[in-house]
């Protein structure tokens, strides 16, 4: 290898970063002009065995200076723009949140940046997306259904970015859109099961948003995980809010929920979304009537009337799938659950003493949820998807 190899020819063009901080590296290494060290060392001869010595103590240094500017260039050129698009401002979606630190996670872990888009319609979903991709972000990652119909078009006018869609999965996709989704039912199952050790014997109920498959995974797992723990409870069937704004009526939520509550049901999952506080509210003005809410960890706001929350875990499943894209890694679809920590009893979770949940207060109760934990994860009981028989 030649000292020339090193010293970077005279280009007009030297607008590229990683060349830029090449130079600026070496020029760290040796006080003197790049120009001219390249120069003298291209021209000089070595006439004695001394010089030889020291042309080689030269080409050594030089060496060592060249492979730590090659290294420090191609680790600035790799490092990786993450920019996460949420659907809604984040404001205190604590989900939505999640998602935005785990972007940013796992952006400083390889050395790169982070930006998030906060959309606020479909108009500017779509845009926050071009736009992403169109300053350079080598991982786009959106959130959530309301980006099915609007990722795909994009991402195939922009082949080199990876797009990564969380909790989501278009329809018409690409070789360059990568789904993260989570298997729900493995939680809600072991939701169902604390309820049913916590009140054995007793009334449960869920109320869904919507009749679709998803929110089943919710409601019916649920259920079941009632009947594995207390085979002689009362399960009542589900119910749904319904109407114009499935997700977003808290009092017609509510309003079922007082139902359920007087007919003696004891605990009701809710997975309707912002209409499950009103299933909170219900619990709240009835003393010993208890939720499980979804998403986050919600008991803090309510600690007498919440038993714990079925967490999906958007950081994780962002901080995973970039880096395993990044490692070259990521399958097409990617389904997290209890063995990968995508979803969790906020009981289970690190998080469980500062809970105020409920269900953290029964030691023995912990201990019996976190062993079926494990034995779901270890294939020992078996939870069905109830989506896949919609």
């Amino acid at each position: 290898m030649k000292i020339s190899d090193f010293c970077l020819p005279k280009t007009d063009n030297m607008a590229n970063s990683s060349t830029k901080l090449t130079i600026n590296i070496v020029k760290q290494k040796n006080t003197n002009k790049l120009g001219t060290r390249c120069s003298s060392e291209q021209n000089r001869t070595a006439h004695h065995h001394g010089g030889e010595e020291e042309m080689l103590s030269s080409r050594s240094i030089w060496l060592a200076a060249g492979l730590s500017a090659i290294a420090t260039s191609a680790a600035y050129a790799s490092a990786p723009v993450v920019v996460y698009v949420s659907p809604n401002p984040l404001g205190v979606n604590e989900y939505l949140k999640g998602g935005a630190a785990g972007a940013q996670a796992v952006a400083a872990e390889l050395g790169g940046t982070a930006k998030v888009f906060e959309s606020v319609d479909p108009i500017t979903r779509k845009r926050d997306l071009d736009a992403a991709a169109r300053e350079g972000a080598k991982y786009v990652v959106s959130i959530g259904f309301e980006f099915s119909d609007l990722l795909a078009p994009i991402a195939k006018s922009n082949p080199n970015t990876t797009f990564i869609a969380i909790d989501y999965c278009p329809k018409d996709r690409g070789d360059n859109i990568y789904c993260v989704t989570f298997r729900e039912y493995e939680v809600s199952f072991l939701a169902g099961a604390e309820a049913g050790w916590m009140k054995p014997g007793g009334g449960f109920a869920a109320i869904g948003g919507v009749d679709i498959p998803l929110i089943h995974r919710y409601t019916d797992a649920f259920l079941a995980g009632v009947m594995h723990a207390s085979p002689d409870a009362a399960v009542r069937p589900v119910q749904w809010v319904g109407g114009s704004n499935p997700f977003s009526d808290p009092a017609r939520a509510s309003q079922i929920a007082q139902s359920l509550y007087f007919d003696g049901v004891d605990t009701i999952i809710a997975a309707a979304g912002a209409s499950g506080e009103g299933v909170v509210d219900a619990a709240k003005s009835m003393p010993g009537k208890t939720v499980v809410m979804p998403d986050i960890n919600h008991c803090p706001s309510a600690p007498a009337a919440i038993l714990d929350n079925v967490e999906k875990r958007a950081d994780v499943a962002i901080e995973i799938s970039v880096r395993a894209a990044e490692k070259k890694e990521l399958k097409p679809d990617t389904v997290l659950g209890l063995k990968e920590g995508g979803v969790a009893l906020t009981t289970t979770s690190e998080a469980i003493k500062p809970s105020q949940c409920l269900a953290a207060t029964d030691k023995d109760i912990v201990a019996k949820v976190e062993q079926l934990r494990k034995d779901i994860i270890d294939g020992k009981v078996s939870v069905a998807d109830p989506a896949a028989a919609k």
